[in-house]
Formats: structure tokens, sequence, C-alpha cells
């Protein structure tokens, strides 16, 4: 659990992680895991809020989201950007691969509030994310404390992982299975089983994904297939879309990529 630590310098003394397996996989010497430890958060500004989530004010981090109106500066880079993928990852993972949400989430004290900035903040598809342990940050709530709070929390990071994307992108079919599932997790009193529903509810999100990046693939060759002005000239009778459709190449792209996707 060592990894989950801010450590202030005066703590440290020669060889104090020894015996710290997981630290020592990063590092090449032990001066160079205190430096580690002791700096994690210099350059992550909303994971250290999150840390300290028993004493920050969601003022503070609304405001080095850039979601406040008072907000002058934001950590470097635009909520806009962030949802266009990983083109500020710098700003989304710390050293150990842990998102905000895997700090807060993580930490003793798990403020709702301050759950509800960083979903506001982040696209969902930041909840996803693996740290170096394999834990998505939903993982760090399935605990033996099953309590209404953390119930609470776990209904609120789920449905906006899964079936808010879903119904994002119109599969109202899988967003409706998928809210089953999540319903079936909260009502789960035992940890173990719970752990076993939450992978297969990645699992089936993770193929959803795939699914649905093969129809995007699809749409996009179509699109590409027609150009824009035969789209205006075809819009009346449809017969141009359809050509287009059959000579896009799909039946072709498709299955090569799909190989991929599955490996």
């Amino acid at each position: 659990m060592m990894k989950q630590i801010d450590t202030p310098p005066v703590f440290l003394s020669a060889g104090c992680f020894c015996r710290c397996r997981h630290l020592q996989r990063h590092c090449s010497s032990q001066q160079s895991v205190g430096q580690l430890v002791t700096t994690r958060f210099d350059d992550y500004p909303i994971h250290r809020l999150c840390y300290y989530s028993s004493v920050t004010k969601a003022d503070d981090l609304h405001r080095q989201l850039g979601l406040s109106p008072y907000c002058q500066e934001s950590i470097g880079t635009t909520l806009e950007e962030l949802r266009q993928g990983d083109k500020c990852q710098q700003f989304v993972v710390d050293t150990f691969e842990m998102t905000p949400f895997h700090i807060l989430l993580s930490s003793s004290t798990k403020r709702k509030d301050l759950l509800i900035a960083l979903l506001d903040a982040y696209p969902a598809h930041v909840l996803g994310r693996q740290d170096i342990r394999g834990n998505r940050a939903m993982d760090y709530l399935n605990c033996k404390l099953w309590t209404d709070s953390v119930k609470a929390l776990m209904q609120l990071t789920l449905e906006r992982y899964t079936v808010d994307r879903l119904s994002d992108w119109g599969c109202d079919e899988w967003s409706r299975r998928m809210s089953s599932e999540v319903l079936a997790i909260l009502r789960e009193n035992d940890k173990e089983r719970r752990e076993n529903a939450l992978n297969e509810t990645y699992d089936t999100m993770t193929q959803y994904e795939r699914l649905e990046s093969v129809s995007v693939l699809e749409l996009a060759l179509w699109k590409s297939s027609m150009g824009p002005c035969r789209v205006d000239e075809d819009i009346g009778d449809g017969v141009g879309r359809n050509n287009g459709r059959v000579r896009c190449g799909a039946s072709f792209v498709v299955p090569s990529v799909l190989t991929f996707l599955w490996d």
C-alpha cells in the first residue's frame, strides 16, 4: 500500500524502503525510491487534492479542474483536450498510473462532492484506466465495509462508466442490460462475488466498446467513399448512399481490424 502514500521527507531514513518490493520495481536505488514517494504529487495538483480529501475544499478542486467561474488558470491543458483521448495523459495518471479517481476512491475519506467534480471534468473512459496493480478506480470501493455511502459512490461511478456511455452511443438495449448488472452488484453483500460481478461488467463493457468501434469504422468508410458532393446530390433518393455503403470496402477492412481488436 506504500504506492498510495505521499510521504514528507522528514519521515524518511536510509533503507526504510528496503522491503517495499513494488516501489523498488520502479526505482533503481533506495534514494530514488525516497524521491519518488516524497515528490509524487509535485506535478499533479489534482491528485494531491484528492489524496488530502479529508481537508480539501471543493472550490479548490473546482479551481484546479478549471470548472470554477473564478478560475484564472487550469492544470495546463483544457478539458476539451482531455476528452479527445490521451493527448494530455501526463495530467491524468501519476507515476503509478493512478488517475485522480484512483486516489480519491482509495483514500480513507471518499467524498461524493469531490467525486462529482471529477466526473464532470473528465471523460467517462478515464474510469476504465488500470493502475500498476491492475485495478480500476471502482475496485477500491469494493471493500468489506459495504455501507450505504460506499454503495452510492459505486453506483455513481459504475453508471457513469457504463450506462451513461451506452446511452450516449444510442445503444438503449445495452444500456438497460448494463443498468441491471449495476443494480445486481449493489445488492450483492459478498465481497468476492461483487469482485467477480465487477470483472464481468468490465469484460462486457470492453466487448461493447469493440463493437461500437467497428460500427464507427464502418460509418467512416461509408462516408469517405461517398464524398461531400455526392452526399448532397443523392440526399433525395438515397441511392448514392446505398451504393456508397456497398462499395466502401467495409466487408474487407472490418474483418481485418477485428483480428486485432479480439486478439
